[in-house]
């Protein structure tokens, strides 16, 4: 407001009436009021300005608030419901894991006893072969010796029982060709 407002305000020019407000009052309140919005007006006006700016700061303050607490409220909910999907994920696929290693384990175990059954089965076969085959050689050592006593009467013991099974019946060790030519007797 300039000064010319102001001095308007101070000498009012209105036109007097019968019905009407009392005119020293209206005087009195103008003067008053021109008085005021020289000294005081702008300064009062700004803090109520500045009040009322803060007023408005304060609940557009507080809507952001309100605002980002909702939204973070809202993130929370999708962060642990993520969080749940992937663990409930990572569960699954450890179950499915165990559970395949689990099988495959299982697997592998029987069938290291299908082979052990077979080898074991192997092996009792085969040695009922060496017993027959050991009863064998001692029919046969036996019927020998009896033949070699028939027909050389000077033959010696040990030759007879070698032959008749009654020496060690450990297997003995196979020469190769150039030991056997050590074990000779050297030649005249």
């Amino acid at each position: 407001m300039d000064q010319r407002h102001i001095e308007r305000i101070r000498n009012p020019q209105f036109p007097v009436a019968r019905h009407g407000y009392d005119k020293r009052e209206v005087d009195n309140f103008m003067l008053e009021l021109a008085d005021w919005l020289e000294s005081r007006a702008a300064e009062e006006v700004g803090s109520f300005a500045v009040k009322r700016k803060l007023e408005m700061v304060g609940r557009s303050t507080a809507n952001i608030l309100m605002t980002a607490e909702s939204e973070a409220e809202e993130l929370r909910r999708t962060t642990e419901e993520e969080m749940r999907q992937v663990r409930d994920n990572s569960v699954r696929e450890v179950e499915e894991k165990l559970a395949a290693a689990t099988s495959k384990a299982r697997s592998t175990v029987e069938e290291g006893q299908r082979r052990r059954a077979a080898l074991e089965s192997q092996i009792s076969e085969l040695e009922a072969l060496r017993d027959r085959v050991l009863s064998d050689l001692e029919r046969l050592g036996e019927e020998l010796g009896t033949a070699v006593s028939a027909h050389h009467p000077g033959a010696s013991a040990d030759l007879l029982e070698t032959l008749s099974g009654k020496a060690d019946r450990r297997p003995r060790r196979r020469t190769r060709p150039a030991e056997a030519s050590i074990e000779r007797e050297p030649s005249p």
